[in-house]
């Protein structure tokens, strides 16, 4: 009897996490796989520029292909990374000075806040930062999605990981951040759980629901990048 329980309660688990996992796979789109995709460091601020993005995105979008290009700080270090097809970017690697990375995601996530985020404006986002500790990080992630010739206005969507191993002071950090960015870039309804988000957030993927998306000029993604 025993035996049969705990067979059932197997059935039971396998069939909630296939339902789960179909779900998920419904409301995403993920990185084409037929191109080799690779994280890399961006070491030459002056490469990063509207024509180097415009050509990068313009190839992108000739394959309908996706693009996330993400703002890392820990304490007061700030890194700049793009994740792309390694046959798009590889040409630039001189001019932007890409370095490959691991990716850095491998985090607990009980010590993470995420959230996705619209916007309103851009001119101001670096003086809203939160002010982080030694061991604290914060992360943007700006998903794009490329298609088509007409580039003026690029369909993206942007979320936001804030991390600290202290539940008070991760819980502090994210009032704090999200009610300094509210005009700027304010929080959007959360439909899905923290793990869903985090897993989006991973596997650098496109959620499939209107209202999500917002449009960037390449100028905009820069701004986020205080390159502009």
């Amino acid at each position: 009897m025993i035996f049969i329980l705990i067979i059932l309660f197997v059935l039971v688990v396998l069939a909630s996490f296939l339902l789960a996992f179909y779900s998920m796979k419904d409301f995403h789109t993920k990185p084409n796989p037929d191109f080799e995709y690779a994280l890399f460091l961006v070491r030459s601020d002056n490469g990063l520029k509207v024509n180097a993005l415009s050509a990068i995105f313009a190839k992108a979008a000739e394959r309908d292909l996706l693009i996330s290009l993400e703002r890392l700080f820990k304490g007061d270090k700030k890194a700049w990374v793009i994740y792309g097809p390694k046959k798009i970017l590889l040409p630039y690697k001189e001019d932007l000075g890409l370095l490959e990375l691991e990716d850095y995601t491998d985090v607990d996530i009980n010590n993470i806040a995420i959230w996705e985020v619209a916007i309103k404006n851009v001119q101001d986002f670096k003086e809203k930062l939160p002010k982080l500790l030694e061991n604290e990080q914060f992360w943007f992630q700006i998903i794009l999605k490329l298609k088509g010739k007409d580039l003026h206005l690029i369909p993206a969507q942007l979320r936001f990981i804030l991390l600290s191993q202290d539940a008070d002071r991760l819980k502090e950090l994210t009032e704090n951040t999200q009610k300094n960015f509210e005009n700027l870039l304010p929080k959007l309804p959360k439909p899905f759980s923290k793990s869903q988000l985090f897993e989006f957030y991973k596997t650098r993927s496109l959620i499939k629901e209107n209202g999500r998306e917002v449009k960037l000029k390449v100028e905009e993604v820069l701004n986020l990048g205080f390159f502009l």
